[in-house]
């Protein structure tokens, strides 16, 4: 690098020459006769003077030295990925349940036949006794002739069937027949025409009427009017203060041909309660 290209370096030529000259001539600098400079230096002086001279022609010479103080590197911060977030999904409200406008369900059945009493036991005379609190009425004692009454174990009405069941004649003749029933205070069956009935009674639907009453007396406890299309019926009768029921079953009128009618109605698991 030229020395008088750059104006730094010149300045430093400039004075290095101004201090070599001040070290050799003793401290009396004239500088084109113009200006002149005299001072009292110390030899040491002096020999400074003259090095620090010597020392800045050099340096206008060589160039001053770049020095380069480098700072560490910064690491940048590593940029977190944006996460897109998904927007939510407004919840569904739930449907309320209207219950008004579901029709409500009903099923139509036959009665159940009621629950089978404890078991009777047979006694002497051939008529079965019972050691619990009810009897079916098949086992109960007879009084007279049972010619209207027949045991009938495989009573069915409609798709029930009832093991324990008599079935009582209906005729134009007063069908009847009495039981002893001393001890216990009332009758519980399910009362209908069986399956296997037939003859004009049945298909002309002609009714009967079943007189539950007390054999001594004659007062009657419970009547019921039945006809084949009825199906099923509840019978419960109280038998309080009775010794001796009757049930008597009469047709309401005669076939349309004028004939008497018969057919029988079924007790289905007919039993006395104590």
């Amino acid at each position: 690098m030229a020395v008088w290209a750059n104006p730094s370096l010149l300045g430093v030529f400039v004075l290095g020459v101004a201090l070599l000259l001040v070290g050799a001539t003793g401290g009396v600098v004239s500088l084109l006769g113009i200006i002149r400079l005299r001072g009292n230096l110390t030899p040491r002086a002096l020999a400074a003077s003259a090095l620090l001279g010597v020392l800045c022609i050099i340096i206008s010479f060589t160039g001053l030295p770049h020095i380069v103080i480098e700072s560490p590197p910064t690491t940048a911060p590593t940029p977190t990925p944006a996460v897109a977030e998904s927007p939510e999904m407004p919840s569904r409200p739930s449907q309320p349940t209207d219950t008004k406008s579901i029709p409500p369900t009903t099923t139509e059945s036959s009665p159940p036949p009621p629950e089978p009493p404890a078991k009777a036991s047979e006694s002497a005379d051939g008529n079965s006794t019972d050691s619990g609190s009810t009897l079916y009425l098949q086992d109960a004692k007879r009084i007279g002739s049972p010619n209207a009454l027949n045991s009938n174990p495989g009573l069915e009405i409609g798709s029930n069937s009832y093991p324990h069941s008599v079935a009582v004649g209906c005729t134009s003749e007063d069908g009847l027949v009495a039981f002893d029933v001393a001890g216990y205070s009332s009758l519980h069956a399910v009362i209908g025409f069986g399956n296997d009935q037939s003859g004009a009674g049945i298909t002309e639907d002609i009714a009967s009427e079943i007189t539950i009453s007390n054999n001594i007396g004659k007062v009657p406890l419970k009547v019921v009017t039945i006809k084949p299309s009825d199906g099923v019926r509840i019978l419960d009768v109280s038998l309080k203060g009775v010794n001796q029921m009757k049930i008597s079953c009469v047709p309401t009128r005669k076939t349309r041909a004028g004939n008497g009618v018969f057919y029988e109605v079924g007790f289905g698991n007919a039993e006395l309660k104590k």
